[in-house]
């Protein structure tokens, strides 16, 4: 047996570094991919949130409707992203996508207006929360 080696170790060796090369390669391929979709996602993302992200400034009252209307933009885009994550990140990424759909439907302007009138009784805006939930979103494509 110690002679097969001494006279096959040339091969192993060749053999080693070409499986090392392979999984490099596969690993740069998968690497690529995912930075690829992560771009569309957040270009897709951008998208859709445009006129209103990054939040700043006064909202009147179609802005709480472009919001809503965000939405299956959003999901169209998340589907398409939530394939190049991992297993356990695509659960807290779906979770994401449910959360800021959610609080999205949710915004009204009527809400807007009683929270600028008792801040104190609406301790998280509508607007931080959109913000938070879109931030939440773009960590995924990072």
């Amino acid at each position: 047996m110690a002679q097969y080696i001494e006279q096959n170790i040339g091969n192993l060796v060749v053999l080693l570094s070409a499986m090392i090369a392979l999984f490099g390669a596969v690993h740069v391929y998968q690497k690529t991919v995912f930075n690829r979709a992560s771009v569309r996602f957040r270009d897709d993302l951008m998208s859709a949130l445009n006129g209103f992200y990054p939040i700043g400034g006064f909202w009147n009252q179609s802005m709480y409707s472009d919001v809503k209307k965000s939405i299956p933009e959003v999901r169209r885009a998340a589907v398409i992203f939530e394939n190049n994550l991992g297993f356990f990140a695509k659960h807290r990424f779906r979770k994401a996508v449910t959360r800021y759909c959610d609080n999205c439907q949710q915004m009204d302007w009527h809400i807007a207006i009683a929270e600028a009138a008792f801040p104190d009784k609406h301790p998280v805006k509508q607007r931080d929360q959109l913000a938070d939930d879109v931030r939440v979103l773009l960590t995924f494509a990072t």
